[in-house]
């Protein structure tokens, strides 16, 4: 079969696992390239400096030199030219390149992320549970907290999110805040709690003690 075969030259994409399919499709461009390449015996083609002249000229020898070592199908159908300006900074002399490229990488935008919170509740007989909110990444905490109220169905005036490091509290995260102060890596807790009165300033959290059993067989 074609995985078979394509396994005994690129064993990297042997298996079942997933993998990259713009690496599968460089990898069979690349070696269909060098199999269909007309050109046997490759001469030295010396890359000559822009010096000025214009783009369509330095353009034109790039790719006549290119094609004096590069020519196949796949060159006419999927490789085209970037092109390259240097300017240095001591000097202010400008140099212009055209490289030959068969396909680009472009990033897609992302406007949202998720972030993972786990939630203790008032009733201890809610089991602390985590949550994946996804919101803008311009977004405040306060509209995190809003969301994730709505998915746990409760009053978001009840939520006090903190950043928990080596399981103590860090600080607790300010409903003005951008949710860009919270990183990929940091533990983000919520607690529901009995928002405080004009009477008391007493802030009260749920706090649960795990106890240990031993099962023996």
């Amino acid at each position: 079969s074609f995985k078979w075969k394509l396994e005994k030259f690129a064993p990297q994409f042997a298996g079942f696992q997933q993998h990259d399919s713009q690496e599968l499709l460089a990898y069979l461009l690349d070696g269909l390239h060098e199999d269909l390449n007309r050109i046997k015996k490759k001469p030295y083609v010396e890359v000559k400096d822009s010096s000025g002249r214009p783009d369509e000229d330095v353009a034109k020898e790039a790719w006549e030199g290119h094609k004096l070592r590069n020519d196949s199908i796949v060159v006419d159908w999927f490789q085209g030219q970037l092109k390259s300006k240097l300017v240095c900074p001591d000097c202010g002399k400008i140099s212009i390149t055209f490289d030959p490229f068969m396909y680009l990488s472009v990033p897609l935008p992302v406007t949202t992320r998720i972030i993972k919170i786990t939630v203790f509740f008032l009733d201890t007989s809610r089991k602390p549970t985590q949550y994946g909110v996804e919101v803008e990444k311009t977004a405040s905490v306060g509209e995190l907290k809003k969301s994730l109220a709505s998915m746990c169905g409760i009053d978001p005036a009840s939520l006090v999110l903190t950043d928990v490091y080596v399981f103590r509290f860090f600080k607790q995260l300010k409903d003005q805040e951008c949710v860009e102060v919270i990183q990929d890596r940091d533990v983000i807790y919520a607690y529901q709690i009995i928002p405080p009165t004009d009477e008391s300033d007493l802030v009260y959290i749920p706090v649960l003690n795990r106890k240990e059993t031993k099962v023996s067989h």
